[in-house]
């Protein structure tokens, strides 16, 4: 996650710590200097820098970031930004893993639906380890067209969302609508997504492919 460049990113950064804060101890502490952010004129400088790694150390391992339970069920959260899609799996409300992804230009000329499918497409594959053969995954969505859209024969969608549609067949889920107010970590990861060069060049250093 990139460091936030105004208020607005402090503002849904502040949201998702404040999501799973009840994990993290002395959460007060921790946010102090990007909460002072909002209350004066920006500037981000090396402290502040200091806090957000802090904060992405407690948001990435136990008690926050929780292991994977077979006998729990599962849900995920996803949303879609004009540039970018955001997901995470959660089960007993905590996290198991956080995903995001940059859009790429033509991805960006999509209709807002065809993002929010997408992201829900995104969500499944990334997460296919967790998910594949079950039949307790509840997907959130804050655009409700899409919960009905869903429902609806494959062949009375358009071309693009049909295409989508299909690659969601193997998998088994109940898609329900959440406002977006209530899914800040979806929202903030859609939004604070890294960049797909960056992504990349992490993943070859790694020896992966990013198909891999």
């Amino acid at each position: 996650m990139p460091k936030p460049e105004n208020k607005k990113d402090i503002d849904r950064l502040l949201g998702l710590i404040t999501y799973v804060g009840a994990f993290i101890p002395n959460l007060s502490d921790k946010t102090l200097l990007l909460r002072e952010l909002l209350k004066k004129e920006w500037h981000w400088d090396e402290q502040h820098d200091e806090c957000l790694k802090v904060i992405k150390k407690c948001l990435s391992k136990p008690p926050v970031l929780r292991y994977y339970d077979l006998d729990l069920p599962i849900t995920i959260s996803v949303d879609a930004s004009k540039s970018g899609l955001g997901a995470f799996l959660m089960q007993n409300g905590m996290p198991v893993c956080y995903a995001s992804k940059s859009l790429s230009k033509a991805e960006q000329r999509y209709a807002q639906i065809e993002k929010e499918l997408y992201a829900c497409v995104f969500a499944c594959e990334r997460f296919h380890a967790y998910i594949y053969g079950r039949t307790d995954v509840v997907i959130e969505t804050d655009h409700k067209p899409l919960v009905s859209i869903i429902k609806k024969p494959i062949a009375d969608s358009p071309s693009r969302l049909q295409r989508m549609l299909l690659k969601l067949q193997r998998y088994t889920f109940k898609l329900v609508y959440k406002a977006g107010k209530h899914l800040f970590i979806a929202d903030a990861l859609s939004r604070a997504y890294e960049p797909e060069s960056a992504l990349s060049a992490q993943l070859s250093s790694a020896g992966y492919t990013q198909h891999e």
